[in-house]
């Protein structure tokens, strides 16, 4: 699968599996109303796959509004598992205010 990369956008948005042979979209830069549809498509390509789960690795993820937590909702709603992995405190504390950690999880 190819990258998404708009520099415009300030975000990267890059498909792979992990060596257990998960999933695994890499999300770095800034999710905001400008990028969050190049996000949903990113992970709707995934989604084709019919994955157990979906890991997000936002370990680059600098910062992301309610238009990215949106997308991460929605996406949650048609899988099994939506995980966020090696989120920053800032990622962290969006989804703690906001109350979904019952619904994104994060793991180290």
């Amino acid at each position: 699968m190819a990258a998404v990369d708009d520099d415009a956008t300030s975000a990267r948005f890059e498909p792979c599996r992990d060596d257990a042979g998960e999933c695994v979209l890499h999300v770095a830069g800034e999710v905001d109303l400008s990028n969050a549809p190049q996000l949903r498509r990113a992970i709707e390509s995934m989604r084709v796959a019919n994955p157990a789960r979906l890991v997000l690795d936002v370990r680059e993820l600098t910062f992301m509004d309610s238009s990215g937590l949106a997308v991460l909702l929605q996406a949650a709603a048609k899988l099994d598992a939506l995980v966020l992995r090696h989120a920053q405190s800032s990622i962290i504390r969006l989804i703690e205010t906001t109350g979904v950690t019952s619904v994104l999880s994060v793991e180290p």
